[in-house]
């Protein structure tokens, strides 16, 4: 089977652009799976401290104190579906700064309309993407707007993007 130049050219963009979204969801994947295999509650760490090190309480108190105890101040912090699902939008930033062409290719069999979005917007889309702070559909809609994506597209973008995540 001989390959023209154009094809030989798709099918290594759509392999690159695989790869990408491979490397950027893997060590989600295995984030979750080694957190699950070494679940150690925090009673058994404070005894297995107390164990090793008779000071560990006076430290980690005066620790505490030094730090003014983030942990009753009320610090948010990004946890559950929505935490993971920032995550995972987050780490298709670099993606969409560095490959966005690519991925305009590997997009382009499924929706031409899509290729075009993400090519024209990826430096956008990838600069929203940093500053996001809530993992919704709305509040990255928004920060694509705010980037200056226009509403349709941006619309476009983040079905595409939930679509992968």
């Amino acid at each position: 089977m001989k390959l023209g130049k154009q094809e030989a050219i798709k099918s290594l963009l759509v392999m690159i652009a695989f790869t990408l979204v491979v490397t950027v969801f893997s060590p989600l994947i295995t984030e979750k799976a080694s957190a699950a295999e070494t679940t150690q509650t925090e009673e058994e760490f404070y005894k297995e401290q107390l164990r090793e090190n008779p000071n560990f309480s006076k430290e980690l108190a005066t620790t505490r104190v030094a730090l003014g105890n983030p942990a009753k101040q009320g610090d948010v912090t990004s946890q559950g579906v929505v935490g993971a699902t920032l995550k995972a939008i987050k780490k298709l930033s670099p993606m969409l700064r560095h490959g966005g062409t690519a991925l305009s290719w590997a997009l382009k069999p499924f929706s031409k309309k899509t290729a075009v979005v993400v090519k024209r917007n990826s430096r956008k889309a990838a600069n929203a993407i940093d500053r996001l702070d809530k993992g919704t559909k709305k509040a990255l809609e928004d920060a694509l707007v705010a980037a200056g994506v226009p509403r349709s597209d941006a619309k476009t973008i983040v079905y595409w993007i939930f679509m992968i995540i």
